[in-house]
């Protein structure tokens, strides 16, 4: 899973993995070290749920309705977005496969390119 975050915005992008495993398990997380500390990022479904975000002891946890997912799965849809109560843009986007390819990305697990 990568994470980008920006200004009131956060745009989370999974693998077809990650996907999978979110639908299934109701959660999917990473980790990104910094110096001593480590970032953790992740999503978590919930039944009859408003999509919103916590940051609780260098943990982002965004939960979204567990329906959304479901059918995000079903669907060709691209992504889930969301703005919080709060003024959060929450982006939740599949993960597709680089145009060009770079030396460091691996590509095996990422969603085909609609414009390729």
């Amino acid at each position: 899973m990568k994470i980008r975050i920006k200004g009131s915005s956060i745009r989370l992008r999974l693998t077809k993995v990650e996907v999978n495993q979110l639908i299934e398990q109701g959660k999917v997380s990473d980790e990104c070290r910094i110096i001593d500390r480590i970032l953790i990022y992740k999503i978590r479904t919930e039944k009859n749920h408003t999509t919103n975000a916590t940051f609780i002891d260098n943990t982002i946890e965004v939960i979204v309705d567990q329906a959304l997912v479901l059918n995000w799965k079903k669907d060709e849809e691209v992504s889930i977005s969301e703005t919080t109560i709060e003024g959060l843009n929450l982006l939740i986007e599949k993960d597709f496969k680089c145009l060009i390819q770079r030396p460091d990305e691996d590509n095996d697990d990422m969603y085909k390119n609609p414009r390729s």
